[in-house]
């Protein structure tokens, strides 16, 4: 039992650096091409 938590917490983790990544990546594409369009 305590095993099958282990890895489902490690497998949600995993998604969420994924996601978190994923947002960082968008929003520096974001303000790259702000920056690009306003300097």
């Amino acid at each position: 039992m305590f095993e099958a938590q282990c890895t489902w917490l490690r497998q949600n983790w995993h998604n969420d650096q994924k996601t978190e990544y994923k947002q960082l990546r968008q929003s520096l594409q974001t303000n790259l091409i702000i920056y690009i369009l306003f300097h």
